[in-house]
């Protein structure tokens, strides 16, 4: 493991030696030799600029799954950056999850894929999208929501101000009373 970091490393000093003396060599090229020589999407988003955030059950849960995947939070400042990483993730065979498989919609701009290593990319242009995605992570570390379906509650919530299931005020409470 330490070998691959190394040649990770080192890689990457080359590929910027490289950029700064011919500016028409791409990033995107760059990362193709950095994943050549065994990089992960995680090492090569440095490149791009892209600083992931942890996010979900391995840092909101005292004691997260065993099984669980490592999910991360990937901000794209431009159209450009957001485009050369989509890319970097199909260059990487991460598959892009469905509709069906998310429990968040696409209408606020991001897009989740998962790589072999079983991590979990969440990756948007959208700065409001960040900010929302983190206060619910914030709140469900500072409740400890172990159950996943009550972190997805809030995140949905935040996310889209909405709550699934009838509201309080509309179900016949003083059908339950005693008298």
């Amino acid at each position: 493991m330490i070998g691959k970091v190394m040649v990770v490393k080192v890689v990457s000093n080359i590929i910027q030696a490289i950029h700064n003396r011919r500016p028409s060599v791409r990033r995107s090229n760059a990362m193709k030799v950095m994943l050549k020589f065994g990089a992960k999407p995680l090492d090569v988003m440095s490149i791009l600029g892209v600083e992931p955030v942890m996010v979900g059950s391995r840092i909101v849960c005292d004691s997260p799954p065993e099984k669980s995947d490592t999910d991360y939070l990937c901000y794209c400042r431009d159209k450009r950056t957001l485009t050369e990483l989509i890319n970097l993730m199909n260059d990487t065979q991460c598959a892009m999850e469905t509709r069906r498989e998310l429990h968040y919609d696409f209408t606020h701009k991001f897009s989740s894929y998962r790589s072999k290593e079983n991590d979990n990319f969440i990756v948007t242009s959208s700065s409001k999208f960040v900010d929302d995605f983190k206060l619910a992570t914030k709140l469900c570390w500072r409740l400890n929501l172990d159950d996943r379906d009550n972190r997805v509650l809030v995140h949905k919530a935040i996310l889209y101000r909405t709550v699934d299931g009838p509201d309080p005020w509309e179900t016949d409470k003083s059908a339950e009373l005693p008298w």
